[in-house]
């Protein structure tokens, strides 16, 4: 895989990840639950952070070569 490839394909994880957050936001915020926006963009970051990484390294040529 080319690494525009694997950027691609990080890049959709990262933003799908972030979809729940969305949801989410559109639902509390206009009650005022700010804590719970706050508490759902910080478990989202951490999600799409561990995907990203995850993706990296399951996708590197380091990693195909060894395979």
């Amino acid at each position: 895989m080319t690494r525009t490839a694997r950027l691609k394909l990080q890049l959709t994880c990262f933003v799908l990840v972030h979809l729940p957050l969305i949801a989410v936001a559109a639902a509390a915020l206009p009650r005022g639950a700010y804590q719970l926006v706050g508490i759902a963009f910080a478990a989202t970051l951490v999600a799409a952070i561990c995907v990203w990484a995850v993706l990296g390294r399951a996708l590197s040529p380091e990693r195909a070569s060894a395979a």
